[in-house]
């Protein structure tokens, strides 16, 4: 243990550690880094004085309605420690977590000689990313889960385009369940496998709950899949105006909705909640949620995302879209604890506030 005192960090907002010139310890790549604009997502610095002023520091974020905390980046002055500080700062970080009962803490490790503190403090490394959208190219990362259940983590894709979620979610969740999602280390294969699936289930631009169950059975060839939609009739035909005509989209459902019905896809029409879909993972089934992105990034769009694990009154998710714009990498993706309140939230879309998902059981 360090011999820095933890309880000496201080907790304050990003503007009142610039205020104080704190960026003065940071490196020129760190500077950069530090300045993007992540107001949305609960930014917050930790820091450590000593005489000669700020001897290190830590970026913490948090996306909205998740249950962890993510750690961008720690730094100490120049010449001035020898790990002590930086250990300090991260005890602090943890300890803070834990008292606010997250899940876990994530640490995005842009500094290779900070992966070994993080081994020494619990941290366990997550896998790398497959190269694939925007994020996907960042740091190594590692995580502390306060809890010691299983995580079916298939490894994480980012989609490449705007609109191919779903697809990916898919993918995901066939990884999952059958090791039949990804092509391996082939970014172009894996890019060819998206754009594929999209295609088959796309009700321009989107996939909708029925027409990706409908690729999920064609997929695992005739495998089970099940569909709950709490609506009688085609859905989202509100969202992505001008994209494709709105009765073309909603012919599409209608007849998307015959082949399923010949294939014998169940669709059952209530509304499911977040303890039925936290009960299906318990089984080993994957779950993909269309949700609305309103709560986790102040944008309001459908999204779809894969619930694969269950931490008591937590669900975790795999979300194939991060915000690299605002400083999110794949680690903001993967590994998404989300409590059964707050995926009743998120887990609603459209103007009836519709609930969707299309379940797929364990083989």
């Amino acid at each position: 243990m360090t011999t820095v005192d933890a309880s000496r960090v201080r907790v304050e907002t990003q503007a009142e550690f610039d205020a104080k010139r704190g960026t003065e310890l940071l490196t020129l790549e760190q500077t950069a880094r530090w300045a993007l604009d992540r107001s949305t997502y609960a930014t917050h610095v930790h820091s450590l004085d000593d005489e000669r002023g700020i001897l290190g520091a830590a970026l913490v974020t948090a996306r909205p309605g998740t249950n962890s905390a993510k750690i961008v980046d720690v730094a100490v002055r120049a010449g001035a420690d020898d790990g002590r500080a930086a250990e300090a700062i991260v005890e602090a970080v943890v300890l803070e977590a834990r008292v606010a009962g997250l899940t876990a803490v994530k640490w995005e490790h842009w500094v290779t000689g900070q992966i070994d503190l993080a081994r020494r403090l619990g941290f366990v490394a997550l896998d790398a990313p497959l190269l694939s959208g925007g994020g996907t190219t960042g740091p190594a990362a590692s995580i502390l889960r306060f809890h010691a259940v299983p995580v079916s983590q298939p490894p994480y894709y980012a989609q490449t385009t705007d609109f191919t979620c779903g697809a990916v979610s898919l993918l995901a969740a066939l990884e999952i369940l059958d090791g039949n999602g990804f092509s391996g280390e082939s970014t172009e294969a894996n890019h060819r496998e998206e754009m594929t699936l999209w295609r088959t289930a796309t009700n321009f631009p989107a996939c909708e709950p029925i027409g990706l169950a409908v690729a999920a059975h064609h997929r695992r060839n005739g495998g089970a899949v099940s569909v709950r939609l709490d609506s009688p009739g085609a859905v989202l035909l509100e969202a992505f105006p001008g994209a494709a005509p709105v009765e073309f989209r909603a012919q599409l459902q209608r007849d998307t909705l015959v082949e399923a019905e010949a294939l014998g896809i169940p669709i059952v029409r209530t509304r499911i909640t977040s303890a039925e879909i936290a009960d299906l993972v318990d089984t080993g089934a994957v779950v993909l949620l269309l949700i609305d992105l309103t709560r986790f990034h102040g944008i309001s769009t459908p999204h779809w995302v894969v619930a694969h694990s269950r931490v008591g009154n937590v669900v975790i998710l795999q979300d194939p879209w991060v915000d690299d714009e605002n400083g999110e990498t794949w680690v903001d993706g993967v590994e998404v604890p989300v409590t059964f309140a707050e995926l009743d939230d998120i887990n609603t879309w459209g103007e009836a506030s519709n609930r969707g998902a299309v379940i797929l059981p364990k083989p």
